[in-house]
């Protein structure tokens, strides 16, 4: 299957990753994983539309994505990564399915921008940062609850996930996290009871090593 929206299965007999990305956002990182997993990327058309209709969407994805580990043949992954909107199926997916999935992998890469496009983004719409307190991130940890309430139901029975967020503050790394985005990273890891991975500008064949990591698979 050839990524074009939405899941990363990583897949072989040792190991299998399923793989949910955004519009061709891993044509850059299934050439570092080739040779090394077998990977299972399900295209998936999505929509602002789609996305706000939540679990109307969710719902079949999931579906879609059993149905294809069954006629594969696949019993179990052993990661399931999903990016952006990818994360929200990927983590269905594994409440629903616990026994069909190992490692769960969720990357908030939507603002892992340079400090160029940042600023053009910006001047473009004024708000634009306020975009990383909605979508993904919000399905994890609710800003409209109480402090006790905040993790939301969406954590339970997900593990330990590896989280990935981007450090950064303005475009630029932010090391010592007292941006807002990252301040967002921290809320969002303490929600689902993990630590979060720094993925600010992360090289491909740097991702790759991390997905292969959390699959467990072993080194050429």
């Amino acid at each position: 299957c050839r990524v074009v929206s939405c899941c990363v299965v990583l897949c072989r007999v040792v190991s299998c990753c399923v793989v949910f990305p955004w519009y061709r956002q891993f044509d850059d990182l299934l050439p570092e994983l080739a040779g090394k997993a077998h990977v299972l990327a399900p295209s998936f058309g999505f929509t602002s539309e789609k996305y706000e209709r939540g679990a109307q969407v969710t719902g079949p994805l999931v579906a879609t994505v059993l149905e294809l580990l069954t006629w594969l043949g696949v019993s179990k992954v052993s990661c399931l990564y999903g990016a952006d909107f990818g994360a929200i199926v990927a983590s269905c997916f594994k409440q629903a399915h616990k026994t069909r999935c190992g490692a769960l992998m969720l990357d908030m890469r939507r603002l892992d921008i340079d400090e160029k496009a940042y600023k053009a983004k910006v001047k473009a719409d004024p708000m634009f940062e306020m975009n990383i307190w909605y979508g993904p991130t919000t399905f994890f940890y609710n800003l409209a609850e109480k402090e006790e309430s905040k993790r939301t139901a969406n954590c339970k029975g997900l593990g330990k996930p590896v989280l990935l967020f981007p450090c950064t503050n303005g475009g630029r790394p932010d090391p010592t996290k007292r941006g807002m985005v990252s301040k967002m990273g921290e809320k969002v890891a303490s929600a689902l009871k993990t630590n979060f991975i720094d993925r600010f500008k992360m090289p491909p064949d740097v991702l790759a090593k991390q997905v292969l990591k959390a699959a467990g698979a072993k080194k050429a």
